[in-house]
């Protein structure tokens, strides 16, 4: 049977000698189609609007018979369907509110496109909309998903409810017939989720794990304390969990995408919560506080362990620590595994370091190109073709990093920038101390990144970068990452002044952990008196495979083709060289090896760097030296060339050393000249006239 539109088109209706009236003739059209029906006042009915004309319980367990068809529906009476089981578990979403329809309906069709095919729509007098449709299991009653106060946006009528039908004064079927189609589980919750995120205010806080009951207060709850505590946290757990924002906000709230898809809306984020559309999105459909995010998340949907989890506050004892081992017989062997075979390692930590003009982020800029093309690496063998992160405290992505992997001509769809750590509204820098776990989230749910960028790496070190604990420290995370996700890691650094001839890893700024904790180093040098302008790129260190060796290239400069006033850098491989890092290096400084001037030097340099914000204790000093490969006896040397002050700490107090006033400026490599990625207002000035005679 076809039905056009029954408020309309009244030859649809089934026609019968003994039925004459077009409400019975409606009345036998729903019975015949599995739908319970009663008789009911009109919706404008002086004293019972929409009220049954009789008493209707016993029609939700039996349907009318023939005869009452006749005896009900001959005084112009309204007809109504009855929602439940009876009527084949049907139930209906109920819009009061006209104006949130038509978002609804596009939400709805971009979320489940289809699923609006499937339902009955029928248009009420007031401009109000019921969607119907038959559950393939039983119903629920009567519902209120959405509200604005005391006012009722969207609300279900299921077992016990009732709904006006066409050919009902006021109501037009808009699409769809009777029978309607069984909508499986997971659609009816697309529905009710969808219907909820209008809401203006947020659903009762539930634990909805049966096998987690408390008889505490509300408040006292662990759940409970955690939601007031971690609410406006929940846009940076779903950042870690791989969600993205689509940038669309609507009167059901701010849109995000799950996992694995590049468009369109997942779910909705509104009143301290979200609501999951998709059955795809790795959480249950419905609404989501911050308690139940950290319970999906992080115990697989079990309430009470979550809860559990949140009770101890104390910190674990010695007691309860116990050691991990491995016995060697259960390691499971595996090769290093090389996105460039010798060079750079997947999972691993790499250090680029060279002297300032080189071109080192230039470099790094190149080889990550070259990995988002899959094409040839300098030494003509094959890169695998994957994606970028880049995190740079130094250079803007518009007008520096974007254009170098433009002129690299990178994939730029495979690239990825890190702007910050974002905070509800508020969008803050990055800092690793903070948010490592953040970045480590984002690259496992992307795992198609390969390679990590961090320029430079001595922001990583949140404490004293020329102290061997610290930076080992502040580089660990770093180092756990490439672990966890195996992506590879680059981190940029600069050469100390005054360190040519020496060994490159003892050339590497601040402490020599930075070499020691990189299972591979590269190092950059000028070609001094090369009239092509060349440069090196060397491999000082690897702890995993080959060390030595190198590539001749040149760094040019030049407007971006298309792009009007953007001037940008670009390297050119020339060569494969071949020798130690050290001696490639010499060569192209033309240094002698062993220059006892470099060690003096050097010894200058530390002391300007950590004498820089103002007094501090010889102790310290002469230590944090020896930590960085500085003898004492230099160290002394440099103390008297420099002129620097000593003074005692009272009658009881070490000795103190300080610059002396014509020198109490900082100074540092070009690496700190800007503002740094954690706010930290790097210097921008060089040394001083005076000094710079001095160090040479």
């Amino acid at each position: 049977m076809n039905l056009a539109n029954p408020a309309t088109d009244t030859n649809i209706w089934p026609q019968n000698s003994e039925i004459q009236n077009e409400m019975q003739r409606a009345a036998l059209y729903y019975l015949e189609s599995g739908l319970s029906v009663i008789p009911v006042h009109s919706f404008n009915h002086s004293t019972k609007p929409k009220a049954p004309t009789i008493k209707w319980e016993p029609y939700q367990n039996e349907k009318i018979s023939l005869k009452e068809v006749r005896n009900l529906f001959g005084n112009g009476e309204s007809i109504a369907i009855i929602n439940g089981s009876i009527s084949n578990n049907r139930e209906t979403l109920d819009f009061d509110e006209p104006a949130l329809i038509a978002t609804y309906l596009e939400l709805l069709q971009e979320i489940a496109p289809g699923l609006i095919d499937k339902v009955q729509q029928t248009q009420t007098p007031s401009g109000g909309l019921h969607l119907s449709y038959h559950c393939e299991s039983s119903v629920d009653g009567n519902k209120k998903l959405a509200m604005n106060g005391h006012k009722t946006l969207i609300e279900t009528r299921g077992s016990g409810g009732y709904v006006l039908a066409p050919p009902s004064p006021g109501y037009t079927l808009v699409t769809g017939g009777a029978p309607q189609q069984t909508l499986k589980i997971d659609e009816v919750k697309i529905l009710h989720s969808l219907a909820r995120s209008f809401s203006q205010k947020p659903p009762e806080i539930l634990f909805t794990d049966s096998e987690y009951k408390t008889k505490k207060p509300k408040s006292e709850r662990p759940g409970d304390i955690f939601n007031k505590e971690h609410s406006e946290n929940i846009p940076n757990a779903l950042l870690y969990y791989g969600w993205t924002r689509t940038g669309r906000i609507t009167s059901g709230g701010e849109h995000w995408t799950r996992p694995g898809k590049d468009r369109g809306t997942s779910a909705t984020l509104k009143n301290g919560g979200l609501y999951v559309f998709s059955s795809n999105a790795g959480l249950p459909l419905g609404w989501h506080d911050a308690f139940s995010l950290y319970t999906h998340f992080g115990f697989n949907g079990d309430y009470k362990a979550a809860a559990t989890s949140l009770k101890s506050t104390e910190k674990p004892k010695v007691t309860d620590k116990c050691l991990e081992v491995t016995r060697g017989c259960d390691v499971k062997l595996q090769p290093i595994n090389w996105l460039w075979n010798g060079w750079l390692a997947a999972g691993k930590l790499h250090i680029l370091a060279g002297a300032a003009g080189t071109g080192k982020t230039t470099i790094a800029l190149t080889l990550a190109a070259t990995l988002t093309l899959g094409e040839k690496w300098p030494d003509g063998t094959q890169a695998p073709c994957g994606e970028v992160l880049i995190w740079s405290g130094e250079d803007d992505p518009s007008d520096t990093l974007a254009p170098r992997m433009a002129a690299a001509g990178a994939n730029s769809k495979h690239v990825h920038f890190v702007d910050g750590v974002r905070t509800g509204q508020t969008l803050h820098t990055f800092d690793p101390a903070a948010d490592m776990a953040i970045l480590t989230g984002y690259l496992k749910n992307h795992p198609a990144i390969k390679l990590l960028i961090v320029d430079p790496v001595v922001s990583a070190v949140s404490g004293d970068s020329h102290k061997n604990t610290e930076v080992r420290r502040g580089l660990q995370p770093l180092v756990d990452l490439g672990t966890a996700t195996g992506c590879a890691i680059v981190g940029i650094s600069h050469f100390s002044k005054g360190t040519s001839g020496r060994d490159p890893l003892e050339r590497v700024t601040g402490s020599i952990a930075f070499g020691a904790v990189a299972r591979i180093v590269w190092a950059t040098a000028k070609m001094a008196d090369d009239l092509e302008g060349r440069r090196l790129l060397a491999r000082s260190k690897s702890n995993i495979g080959p060390d030595g060796g190198g590539f001749h290239y040149k760094l040019s400069t030049f407007e971006l083709l298309n792009f009007p006033g953007v001037i940008t850098s670009k390297i050119e491989w020339v060569e494969v060289v071949e020798g130690s890092a050290r001696e490639l290096l010499g060569a192209a400084e033309e240094v002698e090896q062993g220059d006892e001037k470099g060690a003096l030097a050097e010894a200058k340099e530390f002391l300007l760097d950590i004498l820089d914000k103002g007094s501090v204790k010889a102790k310290t000093i002469i230590s944090t030296a020896k930590e960085n490969g500085i003898a004492e006896k230099t160290l002394r040397r440099a103390n008297k060339s420099l002129g620097i002050k000593t003074d005692k700490s009272g009658m009881q107090g070490g000795w103190n050393w300080s610059l002396p006033a014509n020198m109490a400026r900082n100074y540092e490599d070009d690496q700190q000249k800007t503002m740094g990625i954690f706010g930290k207002n790097w210097p921008s000035s060089e040394y001083d006239a005076s000094t710079r005679d001095r160090l040479q």
